[in-house]
């Protein structure tokens, strides 16, 4: 007897192994490397942004996390969700969701790069409490949503109004999973930029 495929179930598996996915993380990839290279070329310059940026993170990191920090956080990973779910549903969305994956890359490793190449060692560990050490799992997160958006926008029937979150509702279970992970690791980033700065920068 055959198993049908149960509607919204966890299809981390077929979204994995997507083309999708492979594209989507091979342009955050270049996005990375870009940024890498730009956040290179700023720390050396000297820009004063660096340093003002990086006495930012210190003093908030300084802060004993609250409800409003956690509210906030949670809010900053969940707006990436939204808007690889906005971007699945713009025409066309292959463009968008690529746009997002390769901002999304560079926006991360510029941070980090700046922050390494301005401070040194204390740049790593602010780097690390300034949403690097999330990133292991807003990342994946943000593209697994991505690969679920970007077939569901090809697969949406045509014509049919609401098509797009009709096919999506297929991979409702993991993009519910993946926003719920990412929102998890923005409120946890809290305490452990409080430890990083306690321990390794303060």
């Amino acid at each position: 007897m055959k198993h049908k495929r149960i509607s919204g179930s966890f299809l981390f598996a077929e979204l994995w192994s997507a083309p999708a996915f492979i594209l989507l993380s091979a342009l955050f990839l270049c996005g990375a490397i870009a940024g890498c290279f730009t956040g290179r070329m700023v720390a050396g310059s000297g820009l004063s942004p660096v340093t003002d940026f990086a006495a930012m993170l210190e003093e908030n990191a300084r802060r004993t996390p609250g409800a409003k920090d956690a509210l906030l956080a949670a809010l900053g990973a969940f707006g990436w969700q939204v808007a690889a779910l906005l971007a699945g549903a713009v025409h066309p969305a292959s463009l968008f969701l690529s746009l997002l994956a390769v901002v999304r890359g560079f926006v991360l490793s510029f941070s980090v790069t700046a922050l390494v190449h301005a401070l040194d060692t204390e740049g790593m560990w602010l780097s690390l409490a300034s949403g690097g050490a999330c990133a292991v799992i807003t990342v994946p997160c943000l593209l697994l949503t991505a690969a679920a958006c970007f077939l569901a926008a090809q697969d949406a029937p045509r014509g049919r109004r609401g098509g797009y979150l009709y096919a999506l509702s297929r991979h409702r279970g993991a993009v519910l999973l993946c926003t719920l992970a990412a929102m998890w690791a923005g409120v946890l980033q809290l305490p452990v930029a409080w430890m990083i700065e306690r321990w390794f920068v303060g």
